[in-house]
């Protein structure tokens, strides 16, 4: 399947394991992409931090990020610090005695859960939209995110999204980074402004940064970016791009639980909200517990482009909505017997 210029055949996942002299034992996921990212984890980030207190998150961090500085701090190297600083997040909520998402200030009690779904391989023509449309919306979702190649044709599965759910229910689209040249980009997309869309999504990889201006003034769409980008020092030169109406993230990726707190004290400061990239079982915490961060989103337990609920107990989603578990610290629920079947294949 295609997303963007991406062929994506298989999904690998990375997990990862903290454990302390007295027990104590964290446990992340992340997506692989085919990256060494296990490697790095063992042999790179992992004997940096061996022997040091986990709860004590900002001197985890810092010894990783700074003793990876000869290899640099993007892709797989940031995943891989993401992941076991999620790790000492999960200790140091269990450690509390408390959900992860009351450590970080517990802003809220439930968040909303958009699915994201629709792509363009998967429901190529409108009765297909409008299919899998309704049946999200069934389920109780108030916001639905489609995916997108940033092709002309896309147009009319946007309009069959659009009259399936009517005038009150969120709607995205996903271009994922599809789009090479502003004419191109604007041409199309002036055709989706009559959707009422609450975003476009990732219109141009990074390097085209200098595109959002003129497309967003072009385009009176909001535009939503960012889940690519890893470290404060990539999302500070994007918070300072007005038009940039939300910004996009992934713990996994950005630099853990430590850096999207970062990023979220910048963007708050800002005025502007955050929405965290899938992984929903670990973000509604930071959903719940900070204040701009204004949700999750899923893909579906029943989804082809995401196995991950092979190997993960899905968050639990009620009409649309969700509660952080109660339990402490993250609460991931893993199948010991899957993991071990897929690390074994």
């Amino acid at each position: 399947m295609r997303v963007g210029d991406a062929v994506v055949t298989r999904r690998d996942y990375v997990v990862v394991e903290v454990a302390t002299s007295d027990g104590a034992v964290g446990r992340a996921i992340a997506n692989g992409r085919g990256s060494p990212i296990d490697r790095l984890v063992s042999e790179v980030a992992g004997p940096l931090v061996v022997g040091l207190d986990p709860l004590r998150t900002e001197q985890v961090w810092a010894r990783m990020y700074y003793g990876c500085l000869p290899i640099g701090q993007r892709g797989p190297v940031m995943t891989a610090i993401s992941l076991v600083d999620i790790c000492c997040w999960d200790i140091k909520a269990q450690q509390a005695g408390m959900p992860l998402a009351t450590l970080l200030g517990g802003a809220r009690q439930q968040v909303d859960v958009a699915i994201a779904g629709a792509y363009p391989e998967l429901t190529p023509d409108p009765s297909a939209v409008r299919e899998e449309v309704e049946r999200h919306l069934a389920a109780g979702y108030r916001g639905i995110k489609l995916g997108s190649h940033g092709a002309p044709t896309d147009t009319a599965r946007l309009e069959a999204a659009r009259d399936a759910c009517g005038d009150d229910i969120d709607l995205m689209v996903d271009v994922h980074w599809g789009w090479r040249d502003l004419a191109s980009a604007v041409r199309t997309a002036r055709h989706w402004a009559a959707f009422d869309l609450l975003w476009i999504e990732d219109p141009f990889p990074a390097r085209y940064g200098d595109l959002l201006g003129p497309f967003r003034r072009a385009v009176d769409v909001p535009l939503a970016v960012g889940e690519d980008r890893a470290g404060v020092d990539d999302f500070v030169p994007l918070l300072a791009r007005d038009e940039v109406d939300y910004v996009r993230i992934d713990a996994t990726v950005c630099g853990g639980i430590t850096e999207f707190l970062r990023v979220a004290a910048l963007a708050a400061a800002r005025g502007r909200l955050l929405s965290p990239h899938v992984f929903p079982e670990l973000h509604v915490h930071l959903a719940a517990g900070v204040p701009n961060v204004v949700g999750v989103e899923t893909v579906g337990v029943d989804s082809p482009v995401s196995p991950i609920y092979r190997l993960l107990e899905p968050l639990d989603v009620r009409a649309g909505v969700a509660t952080p578990p109660e339990r402490p610290g993250i609460g991931l629920v893993f199948d010991d017997e899957a993991l071990a079947h897929y690390a074994a294949g």
